[in-house]
């Protein structure tokens, strides 16, 4: 078979594409040198690099218990401890995401390769030279991805449960595969361009989140419409681009010139990694409209009802809705209950129910300090109102300081149910002690 001929122009239909292809890998592979290169890339050095990522995680988890616990409730002293979390939560997240997407940018603005995504010319550059040496730059900010991506896996059950919380875990388990995958195979450039384009998103998102809890309507809501339109062109625009030249452009690249790489010339070594890696590219693309279609849902709640997304609550909170209380006695305070479709940067944006739609008490759930604080608070206004005699009046005004702390400390909801299960207890008491005095 003569190279020179099949490397002309593909024919048209996937039928003819497949045979077309396989018979040119086919044909390449035979004029290979029989010694197979190395299935990892020859410029990662695992054991020194792993420990890298690992450090980085720690250090964000670090990071964030430093500015969650100690820094952000100084700065929201005046907010209550719900809101404290969700402020602490995303302001986190908004001062990441700048951090991690200015050094991305400026990592790749450094590099001697580029990628155009709006020109019909093929992405040759994130292909020549398989498998690209790295520099010092793009090595650190690869392994400090890959040690965030870690980290977020353990975030999740840190932040507040969502509705598409196992979308959010498919979508990080997924993304840590991809960079580690795409690290150690050579795919170093698809990821660099893929982890831009996930950051640069992610900075609209959590500020508006952030802008909302401080209460600076409108700017929530403008900082969530341009979050749209950054979502939508840089992963459903430019995301997709990149899949293609991934998933077919290699393939044409191949077929213009078999010479053109290591990966086409050992194609039967490679192949099998590349397959893995397209196909959770695929997998993030889906999960990427998939929130997309949220995204829209809200757009098109706050066109009919201008306002909405300042007025109700967390433009994320859908999924809130869904937690049902089980009572501060319970093992956990909260249980999610999430949908049975299967998303970090935009998880939990569906619609809420209209204010006259009946909903169940909501809270976010307390960490351990914050329960344990709260119990003492009960305890010390209960234990107020048990001792001090008269009626209810008398009581309140004696026990007025320990029933605003009380107040301050635990979520309404909280506070009903602890008052209530009180009232229970005494009554149960008098009922139990007055049928012991019964004669028998």
């Amino acid at each position: 078979m003569d190279l020179g001929t099949m490397s002309g122009v593909p024919p048209r239909y996937a039928p003819d594409m497949v045979r077309f292809y396989t018979s040119l890998m086919r044909e390449i592979g035979q004029h290979a040198d029989p010694s197979k290169p190395e299935l990892l890339s020859p410029h990662v050095a695992l054991w020194k690099d792993a420990p890298v990522s690992l450090v980085v995680a720690s250090a964000l988890f670090f990071f964030r218990w430093l500015v969650e616990r100690r820094i952000f409730p100084r700065l929201f002293q005046k907010f209550d401890a719900r809101k404290r979390a969700k402020l602490s939560e995303n302001a986190f997240y908004t001062i990441f995401y700048i951090c991690s997407f200015a050094f991305g940018v400026s990592v790749y603005s450094r590099e001697n390769w580029s990628v155009q995504f709006m020109s019909k010319e093929k992405m040759f550059d994130l292909f020549t030279d398989y498998p690209p040496a790295m520099s010092t730059d793009l090595r650190f900010y690869y392994l400090a991805q890959l040690g965030f991506y870690i980290g977020c896996l353990v975030f999740l059950n840190m932040d507040t449960r969502r509705s598409d919380y196992v979308q959010y875990i498919i979508h990080h388990a997924a993304t840590t595969i991809l960079v580690s995958g795409s690290y150690v195979t050579g795919y170093v450039r698809v990821g660099v361009i893929v982890l831009i384009l996930h950051d640069v998103g992610d900075i609209f998102l959590y500020g508006a989140k952030t802008m909302h809890y401080l209460g600076l309507a409108p700017f929530d809501t403008i900082l969530f419409v341009i979050f749209m339109v950054v979502f939508y062109i840089s992963r459903l625009v430019f995301l997709p681009r990149v899949v293609y030249a991934t998933v077919l452009e290699t393939f044409l690249i191949a077929a213009m010139d078999p010479q053109f790489n290591e990966w086409v010339m050992y194609w039967h070594v490679y192949t099998l990694h590349w397959f893995v890696f397209c196909v959770l590219l695929c997998v993030l693309i889906v999960l990427h409209t998939f929130w997309f279609n949220l995204i829209l849902r809200v757009a098109y709640r706050e066109v009919m009802q201008p306002g909405k997304i300042s007025q109700d609550g967390d433009i994320r909170s859908d999924s809130e809705r869904l937690t049902v209380i089980r009572g501060p006695g319970a093992d956990n305070e909260c249980s999610t209950v999430f949908s049975d479709l299967v998303r970090p940067a935009v998880h939990d944006m569906a619609p809420q129910k209209s204010p006259e739609e009946p909903s169940a008490p909501q809270h976010t759930p307390l960490r351990s300090s914050e329960r344990r604080k709260c119990h003492a608070a009960r305890d010390a206004y209960l234990a107020c109102v048990d001792t001090v005699a008269g009626d209810t009046d008398e009581k309140n005004k004696a026990c007025s300081d320990e029933w605003t702390q009380f107040q301050a400390d635990c979520p309404a909801t909280w506070v009903s149910y602890f008052i209530k299960q009180h009232v229970q207890k005494k009554q149960f008491a008098q009922w139990e002690a007055a049928v012991n005095q019964k004669p028998a």
